[in-house]
């Protein structure tokens, strides 16, 4: 059998690990026979022995372990662990390797994330653990939340242990996305049973087994001296202010995705505490002065926000309009408790090479200028303004324009387009949801991406959303084209194309500079 020639290093392994999951072998620990004899030349420049360069210890043995992957994918069961061993010990170069250069550890992740091997011992990627996650929705679930604190654990680029709670009453999972936060991902504890957005019986029961579970780590030597939760759901802040009681040492980090306690209606939401069980526990382990301020209101979606406030050490936010949103009716104590520390920090763009794990199958006309909208239709957000922007443009304008929606119910959102538009001049097509990444690589084939504000007008002082699906345009190479509100975030961002909410004449303005623009393009000037 002969070695893979285009490895630079470690063909020996490769080889071994291909012929041993081929064929049948018998070791025989008795001495050879006719005096045989082992010769071994150790030289400075041999090729198993190069010095620590990113190139030697990084991309060599990648290439050797996609070789060890190959051969695993096809051995027989009984060859799987000497070829898994075989791995981790190609392994621990990169380990050694990113222990001595730890500013290039997210490049390496990101790098083996995306050769996606069958097996690779992530967990010996880094020496030790000492941050924990509290994610109620996690990945695997297809969850923009979930999507998010994968971003934001990638983003740091540090180890960490993750307990999150088993969605499958109310989500679906798609494993692929786990690439996006695998190399940092290490224990992962999920607290099983149907999923409840704000029960405080599944708030409870979520807290309670959680802490049993960093017991259990614990007992085995991890020690945490930071904890980072993220809501909307509101568990994952209750089971994080309990850490911090545990262990008033250990740093939390705390962060809002949107408003706790306001509905896109400018409503507050409302689900009785009984001051029984963990709440109790709470009440009785903070001091007098913040167990005065929670008893003023036992409501679950007010202690999330306000255990935040009081314990974190840091508060995130998303955006600037929401902070201000949430501190508006936060009361004047948890301003002044806030003002040192609250962070804005918008959600986290992935790096190219993540755009280019999926292919898209989807088939676009390059004569064209093809617009695509990824998302829902709500009472509080749509573009209607650009179907009828759409509606007043001549037939040579809209020979040259194509609409592209992606959403949950293209059937559905089919429907009400035809039933709301009478002219049957518009090309419009409609797709199902796709999965994340492959959302990803669709979005570089478009020339232009709509995204557009919640219309909060009347029901908010301000405008404290900024739809999370901008992070992810901002990484294609797609032109983008905001609806926003006056003062809202979206509206201050870098753009190529605004129009207001609402505003009928200007997005129809957008559209005609869009298909100028693609005349240029097309006529090569």
């Amino acid at each position: 059998m002969p070695f893979d020639e285009s490895l630079r290093s470690g063909e020996d392994v490769a080889m071994f690990a291909e012929m041993f999951s081929r064929y049948d072998f018998k070791f025989s620990l008795l001495p050879a026979f006719g005096g045989a004899k082992y010769f071994r030349l150790l030289r400075e420049s041999s090729v198993s022995r190069q010095g620590d360069s990113f190139d030697f210890m990084v991309t060599q043995r990648l290439d050797v372990i996609a070789s060890l992957n190959r051969s695993l994918r096809k051995c027989r069961p009984y060859a799987r662990p000497l070829v898994r061993s075989f791995i981790n010990s190609q392994a621990s170069f990169v380990k050694n390797y990113c222990a001595r250069h730890p500013e290039h550890v997210k490049e390496i992740g990101d790098t083996i994330a995306a050769h996606r091997f069958e097996y690779y011992p992530w967990n010996s990627l880094f020496e030790s653990v000492q941050r924990l996650v509290i994610a109620y929705n996690f990945l695997p679930y297809a969850d923009t939340g979930a999507m998010v604190t994968a971003k934001r654990i990638r983003s740091v680029g540090k180890p960490v242990d993750v307990i999150m709670h088993s969605m499958d009453n109310v989500r679906s999972s798609d494993t692929e996305n786990m690439a996006i936060s695998r190399p940092y991902v290490q224990f992962v504890g999920t607290v099983s049973g149907p999923a409840y957005f704000a029960s405080p019986v599944a708030i409870e029961d979520f807290c309670r087994k959680g802490i049993e579970i960093v017991r259990a780590w614990e007992a085995t030597g991890r020690s945490y001296t930071e904890v980072y939760s993220r809501a909307m759901w509101p568990a994952s802040h209750f089971l994080a202010a309990l850490c911090k009681l545990r262990d008033p040492k250990v740093r939390w980090i705390a962060e809002f995705s949107d408003p706790i306690r306001l509905t896109t209606t400018g409503e507050y939401r409302y689900s009785e505490l009984p001051a029984s069980g963990i709440f109790l526990e709470i009440l009785e382990g903070v001091p007098s002065e913040i167990a005065a301020v929670l008893r003023e209101n036992l409501d679950v979606y007010f202690w999330t926000e306000q255990l935040a406030y009081l314990l974190a050490d840091q508060v995130v936010f998303t955006n600037e309009n929401q902070m201000s949103s949430m501190l508006e009716y936060a009361g004047e104590g948890s301003r002044k408790l806030l003002s040192g520390k609250s962070k804005i920090d918008r959600q986290p763009t992935l790096s190219r090479l993540f755009y280019e794990l999926e292919s898209s199958d989807i088939c676009l006309d390059s004569q064209r200028v093809n617009i695509g909208y990824f998302g829902e239709f709500y009472s509080t957000r749509g573009i209607g303004e650009i179907v009828q922007g759409l509606c007043g443009l001549s037939v040579g304008e809209l020979s040259r324009l194509q609409l592209h929606i992606f959403t949950s119910d293209p059937k559905g959102a089919q429907e009400r387009f035809v039933a709301s538009n009478a002219g049957s001049r518009i090309e419009v097509t409609f797709y199902s949801q796709l999965p994340y990444l492959k959302f990803l690589n669709t979005l570089t084939h478009f020339d232009c991406l709509i995204v557009n504000d919640s219309m909060t007008s009347g029901t908010h002082s301000i405008n404290p959303y900024l739809p999370s699906k901008y992070s992810d345009y901002v990484g294609s190479s797609a032109k983008i084209w905001a609806l926003v509100e006056k003062g809202s975030v979206l509206s201050g961002l870098v753009h190529e194309y605004l129009s207001y909410v609402g505003d009928v004449a200007g997005a129809r303005e957008v559209l005609k500079q869009l298909v100028s623009d693609a005349t240029m393009r097309i006529q090569g000037h």
